[in-house]
């Protein structure tokens, strides 16, 4: 919980600090080869203009590595497009699992852990990725989309679903 008004409208750091978490939204993150960042997810998303107002037919499922340097410097995402809500069946974890297994391939030996990266943003198929400052009137925040995972000060690397 956010502790007071002035850590609410805190400005946002150049690097966001995103904590690991065992078996949870953020648990396929960390390091890989000489000291890059990685965070490997599979997400369902929506189309931008509807990312709080949507059906679940809506939905598409991809498997992401967004990959970024030392830094925290944004470098590239690949992507495998896992299909629709439609597509989904019994089987379907477990292709998910195994086409993010393959994209995570490329990074070679990883490291789980935390890490801290800086915003950024893209596109696919029209669907919002990226860490983006959400921000309004009242309260700071960075939303990692499609994920809706948010950050808030004091920018500790914790999240809110």
């Amino acid at each position: 919980m956010r502790s007071s008004f002035c850590e609410e409208m805190a400005p946002i750091p150049d690097l966001i600090p995103i904590n690991r978490e065992v078996g949870h939204h953020t648990h396929y993150i960390g390091k890989y080869r000489t000291r890059k960042q990685f965070a490997a997810f599979v997400v369902a998303s929506f189309p931008r203009d509807q990312i709080h107002n949507h059906t679940r037919e809506e939905r598409l499922w991809y498997a992401v590595v967004h990959e970024f340097d030392k830094d925290g410097n944004y470098l590239q995402t690949r992507h495998s497009f896992l299909g629709s809500a439609a597509d989904q069946g019994a089987d379907f974890t477990k292709r998910s699992m195994k086409a993010l297994a393959k994209l995570m391939e490329d990074l070679g030996q990883v490291r789980y852990a935390n890490i801290k990266v800086k915003l950024f943003s893209f596109e696919i198929d029209g669907r919002l990725f990226g860490l983006v400052d959400d921000s309004d009137g009242d309260t700071t925040r960075v939303t990692l989309w499609p994920n809706d995972l948010a950050f808030f000060p004091p920018w500790n690397g914790n999240y809110d679903t």
